[in-house]
């Protein structure tokens, strides 16, 4: 037989014993989850009846369209605090970037513990601050703002350091030269992505 032929058939028989092996695993599993947490696996042949349910009962009908007003206000209501709860974490996620990212940053202590803190914020779900801060603050518009402030302020502090930092430390000389140390010259140097940046606040120097 053709070696070509040959490693090729190994290679699909390793491939076919390990998906076997896969699928042996997540039924044993499926079955010792079903014996030691009571689930019926009976029920699987009824979901049909589960499918029914959900359409009977959230199909929007006649009697729903009262409640149109109230749901869009809900909505617009959600929209303001995602707008609100974005830009908020989007300005704070700024300053932390520019104090925390390896190019301009005081101190590389700095920069570890604002990237921890990042990483921190960014790897809870969202729907885990929810439930935290639902515990804490009960339902109301300032749990779902500071879920999502918390959330996107981890994505954005990230995003924005290894967008500084992408910029080079010879690209960031001109924020570290007479009178460029203040906030307004990183931010400007910043924003403006080039040289020139640094002078473009020399006004509120003089």
């Amino acid at each position: 037989m053709n070696p070509n032929l040959q490693q090729v058939n190994h290679f699909f028989n390793k491939k076919r014993f390990r998906l076997s092996l896969i699928l042996v695993i997540l039924g044993l599993a499926y079955a010792g989850a079903s014996l030691g947490l009571g689930f019926q696996t009976h029920s699987l042949l009824n979901i049909q009846d589960g499918i029914a349910w959900l359409i009977q009962n959230f199909i929007p009908n006649e009697a729903s369209k009262g409640y149109w007003h109230e749901i869009s206000q809900q909505l617009f209501r959600t929209f303001l605090v995602a707008v609100a709860a974005t830009t908020c974490a989007a300005v704070g996620a700024l300053f932390l970037a520019i104090i925390g990212a390896k190019t301009l940053t005081a101190a590389i202590t700095v920069s570890w513990v604002i990237r921890g803190f990042s990483s921190l914020l960014r790897n809870i779900p969202i729907v885990a601050w929810a439930m935290i801060l639902l515990f804490s603050f009960k339902q109301n518009d300032l749990t779902g703002f500071l879920a999502l402030f918390f959330m996107t302020l981890g994505f954005l502090t990230r995003a924005f350091m290894e967008t500084i930092e992408d910029f080079g430390t010879e690209k960031n000389s001109s924020t570290t030269g007479y009178r460029r140390h203040l906030p307004p010259g990183y931010l400007s140097r910043v924003i403006t992505g080039n040289r020139r940046g640094a002078h473009v606040l020399d006004p509120l120097y003089d």
